[in-house]
């Protein structure tokens, strides 16, 4: 009965040490993976995030900084067309009236 414990136990440690090598290349695999992994984030994070090193603007920034500059132009527009509108209005005006003195002036002529 000794010999039959010893073949299941020695089944047992043949199969737990199956399991611990089968870990160890699983580890080694996911290690490897993150490691690679680590690379594309650092390269990521460089195309992101401005290097005051090199003065590089990362596309965060220039985002935001286009936003800004977008906003400024929509400003401009709005003011531009409201002083359009008052341009308009005062040649409305003033030829308006012009055309009233021109009509006086036959008038009396």
């Amino acid at each position: 009965m000794e010999q039959t414990n010893k073949k299941v136990l020695s089944l047992i440690l043949d199969r737990v040490n199956g399991l611990a090598k089968e870990q160890l290349n699983l580890a080694s695999q996911m290690s490897a993976s993150m490691n690679k992994q680590d690379a594309i984030n650092v390269e990521l994070r460089s195309y992101l995030e401005s290097n005051s090193k090199t003065n590089q603007k990362g596309l965060v920034e220039q985002v935001y900084e286009i936003k800004e500059e977008l906003s400024v132009l929509k400003t401009d527009k709005k003011i531009n067309a409201g002083k359009i509108g008052i341009a308009t209005a005062i040649f409305t005006v003033v030829g308006t009236l012009v055309l009233k003195l021109l009509g006086l002036i036959k008038f009396i002529a």
